[in-house]
């Protein structure tokens, strides 16, 4: 049985913030949360091509690319604070 250690919060957001799906799926399985990080992603993908049939081109583009990194930037932050705290409580 391996050891869990706490994961760097300052990676976790950096790879958060990126736009790119792959390496938010890396954030999410880091925190035990592949599932749920992978029902995120495709609700953003269904968001933004929302967007991108009911506004002018520049315009959707900026507003998904807020979603696409602001989102999974919240749930990353969140849930590996959550994932520390249970980390630390197991080894105490």
């Amino acid at each position: 049985m391996t050891s869990q250690k706490p994961i760097s919060l300052n990676q976790q957001m950096i790879l958060a913030v990126m736009p790119s799906i792959i390496s938010q799926i890396i954030a999410f399985y880091r925190i035990k949360k592949l599932t749920m990080g992978v029902i995120i992603e495709i609700g953003i993908i269904g968001l933004i091509i929302g967007f991108s049939n009911v506004m002018p081109y520049p315009y959707w583009l900026i507003l998904a690319l807020a979603v696409e990194c602001l989102v999974p930037l919240l749930y990353v932050r969140k849930w590996t604070i959550q994932y520390n705290r249970s980390v630390k409580s197991k080894h105490e």
